[in-house]
This record gives structure tokens, C-alpha cells and sequence, in this order.
């Protein structure tokens, strides 16, 4: 990675191919990542059912949105005062 960061500016077509090459690396790391994972759910059937279920949720759960408390006035200006987005959403309830 850092010799990618430095041919970055220098030479294009080495950047790219280094580029290329650490992509196609951290790839197959994943899925080698995954695979070790899924043998191990595997063995797991067998005897802990519990921790089974347990590797499963945390390998296929969802991971959530950050919320955001991006608000904006009428006129589309952000607010990024608490007690301003307050006042904000009492407006658009009361026009409602």
C-alpha cells in the first residue's frame, strides 16, 4: 500500500497495476476470511448449537445506518443547533 501511495503521482500505469493487485488481494483475504468462518459455523453444528446460531448472526447481521441529525430550515440552510432543529420540526408540525 505505501509503495501504491507513492507511485501515485509518478507513474500511472505501475499505480494502476499495483492497485489492481492489492484489490485483488484484500478480495481473496475476505474470502478467505469468510470461508474460515463458514467451516467453523460447520464444526459448530455438531456440538454448541447456541454459539452456532451466535457465529451466524454475527457474520450475516446487517450493519445499521448512521443516523443523521441533518436538519434543514425553509429556506434550506442546515441547522446545527439542537434548540434550532427543535424549533424547526414544531414549524413543519404546525404547517402540516
Amino acid at each position: 500500500m505505501e509503495e501504491r501511495r507513492v507511485l501515485k503521482y509518478r507513474s500511472e500505469e505501475i499505480y494502476k497495476e499495483l492497485d489492481r493487485r492489492m484489490k485483488q488481494r484484500c478480495k481473496e483475504r475476505i474470502e478467505q476470511c469468510l470461508r474460515e468462518r463458514c467451516e467453523e459455523i460447520e464444526k459448530l453444528e455438531k456440538s454448541d448449537s447456541r454459539l452456532m446460531a451466535v457465529k451466524i448472526r454475527e457474520l450475516t447481521r446487517k450493519r445499521g445506518a448512521t443516523r443523521s441529525s441533518i436538519i434543514k430550515d425553509k429556506y434550506g440552510n442546515i441547522l446545527t443547533e439542537r434548540v434550532e432543529a427543535i424549533k424547526r420540526w414544531e414549524e413543519y408540525v404546525k404547517e402540516l
